[in-house]
């Protein structure tokens, strides 16, 4: 699932690489993994090691990455990896049997 293309690529020494515009109003958590995409068709998978508290809601890889790996132009979208968690029912958090 594309969330937006790379327009900017900054490294903070010590943190890792921000990637900008960021995810505007898009949901995505902390640790979530994500698939980079460039233009020239390669991909790499990491994870979102933190999230920009402003109106662009920046995004934060970590160290592993470079910022030689993410060109402008590159596609970033949730890793087909991902699975969604869903929290539990009232049902099973209670212990009470559901009705089904």
């Amino acid at each position: 699932m594309l969330l937006f293309v790379v327009e900017q690529v900054f490294l903070i020494t010590g943190r890792g690489v921000v990637l900008l515009p960021g995810l505007g109003k898009n949901f995505i958590r902390v640790s979530t993994p994500i698939r980079l995409v460039r233009p020239d068709g390669s991909t790499l998978d990491t994870k979102i090691c933190g999230i920009g508290f402003n109106e662009f809601r920046d995004i934060l890889l970590g160290q592993e990455v470079r910022k030689e790996d993410v060109p402008v132009g590159t596609e970033f979208g949730r890793s087909k990896r991902h699975k969604p968690q869903f929290h539990k029912s009232i049902a099973a958090i209670s212990g009470t049997p559901s009705l089904r």
